[in-house]
């Protein structure tokens, strides 16, 4: 099997050197990445069959900007429908054999292509990703996301990845088989949509991963990533539809399903608690402790906490911050 590192094109496997690559990049409101985003996929070892760029309905210069580029491109415009549409209008216009994602404000280095596609001549991998570098828009940069992901591997990792999400787009190049096999992206999610449907395909498929840092990620306000509180709400509702739509998980696995819902949960509710939103807190509480009766001890301090006045509960939290730092 070739190594997790991935080789160079020149030792490419003549199957993956000469593989049908469709790159599809959903753009709302990004011109100013879109050009280095662009350049970035134009700058590949590994060459592509088609560069695809749906305009999510964008209200700023994007159609302008992907001007200067329509002679190397697909672009095609369409009312705004929300991320999951535009890849979805993407997927179904592909062409090629394999489809990378690539978010419209993310870049790749230029052999990401090159190291990732020897690893589909095992027939069984279904999906190849990569580790990857974050630049925060306060000036941050950070070399390994995955790093601070033990549980990140290959193989059979449905189990892993629903206990840490370590699959992000703009790393992964995909059969296309997987989409026609699981379907596309839902629609009517708002965020976490691609939990769901990743953990789907991690169900059905092997995956592989080449542990470098091939693409690098823009992470500013503008990300859905930044708002905690939604991110939180849509992996329990992802969660919750992997368990409807994969009928035939085993028994562990839907343990850890539950597991991870529980703890999901967990946390919602004393973050809600912190935020004075007790009903919701209480909520969130009880059912931390229904999927897993490990919240049972924590979630029943914080569920008698919630009936305390708030400014008692204030002081309390005062007095354990002057205990930690003492």
């Amino acid at each position: 099997m070739p190594s997790s590192e991935g080789d160079e094109s020149g030792t490419l496997p003549d199957k993956a050197r000469f593989a049908s690559i469709s790159v599809i990049i959903p753009a709302y409101n990004c011109a100013s990445f879109l050009p280095e985003t662009l350049e970035s996929v134009f700058s590949q070892t590994h060459p592509v069959l088609e560069v695809i760029v749906v305009d999510d309905g964008s209200t700023d210069e994007t159609s302008s900007v992907v001007q200067a580029y329509l002679g190397r491109i697909r672009y095609i415009r369409q009312e705004n429908k929300g991320l999951p549409g535009a890849r979805n209008t993407g997927i179904v216009a592909a062409k090629g054999d394999y489809l990378a994602l690539l978010d419209a404000d993310d870049t790749w280095v230029s052999t990401k292509l090159a190291q990732q596609m020897p690893r589909f001549a095992d027939p069984e991998v279904g999906i190849v990703y990569s580790d990857f570098a974050v630049r925060y828009s306060d000036g941050r940069y950070q070399e390994s996301y995955l790093v601070n992901r033990p549980l990140a591997a290959e193989g059979a990792i449905l189990d892993r990845y629903i206990q840490s999400r370590f699959l992000f787009p703009s790393t992964m190049v995909f059969r296309k088989e997987c989409f026609e096999q699981i379907g596309l992206f839902d629609e009517e999610m708002l965020a976490c949509e691609d939990i769901e449907l990743f953990a789907r395909m991690c169900a059905h498929w092997k995956v592989a991963l080449v542990n470098q840092s091939l693409m690098i990620r823009f992470e500013g306000s503008h990300n859905i990533t930044a708002d905690s509180r939604k991110m939180g709400e849509y992996t329990i509702l992802a969660l919750g539809k992997l368990l409807e739509k994969e009928r035939t998980l085993s028994r562990a696995t839907r343990t850890v399903v539950h597991r991870e819902v529980g703890r999901q949960h967990s946390w919602a509710g004393y973050t809600a608690l912190e935020q004075g939103e007790v009903s919701r807190a209480r909520g969130h509480l009880m059912r931390a402790i229904r999927y897993d009766l490990r919240n049972l001890r924590p979630s029943v301090r914080l569920l008698a906490a919630s009936l305390l006045p708030a400014s008692l509960r204030r002081s309390l939290r005062g007095l354990k911050g002057a205990r930690k730092t003492g």
